[in-house]
C-alpha cells in the first residue's frame, strides 16, 4: 500500500481547481455570448455562431467609429476573406470580445446610441 505524497495531493487540488475555474469560465463566457446574441439580434443585426470569447456579427450601420469615439473597440471584418464576399450584400461585419456583463451592457448601450 503506497501513500501519495504531499506533492501529489497539492498538484491534485491544483488541477481540480484549475478545472473548476475553467469550467465556470466557459460557462459564464456562454452566458454573456447568449446575452450579446440576443441583444444585436433584437436590434435587427444577424449574429454568427462561434465558440471563440468573441461574438460576429453583421450590422446594417457603420459602429466602428462612434463605438471608438466612446472608447469601444470592436474589430472591423469587412476585408477579412470569405466575409468579403458577403459584405457585398450589405451591411457592415464586426468582432466584439466577449467581456465581463458590466462591459457588454455598455457595448449594447453604445451600439444602441449610433444613429441609422
Amino acid at each position: 500500500e503506497r501513500s501519495v505524497s504531499m506533492i501529489a495531493q497539492m498538484a491534485g487540488i491544483a488541477a481540480m481547481s484549475s478545472a473548476r475555474y475553467l469550467e465556470e469560465a466557459r460557462q459564464a463566457v456562454q452566458a454573456e455570448r447568449e446575452y450579446i446574441s440576443g441583444q444585436l439580434q433584437e436590434l435587427g443585426m444577424d449574429v454568427f455562431d462561434g465558440q471563440a470569447p468573441f461574438i460576429m456579427f453583421r450590422s446594417g450601420k457603420e459602429l466602428y467609429e462612434p463605438l471608438k469615439e466612446k472608447g469601444i473597440l470592436i474589430r472591423r471584418c469587412d476585408g477579412i476573406r470569405g466575409v468579403r464576399d458577403q459584405s457585398e450584400e450589405g451591411g457592415h461585419y464586426y468582432r466584439a470580445g466577449i467581456r465581463s456583463h458590466e462591459e457588454n451592457i455598455r457595448l449594447m448601450k453604445a451600439i444602441r446610441e449610433v444613429p441609422d
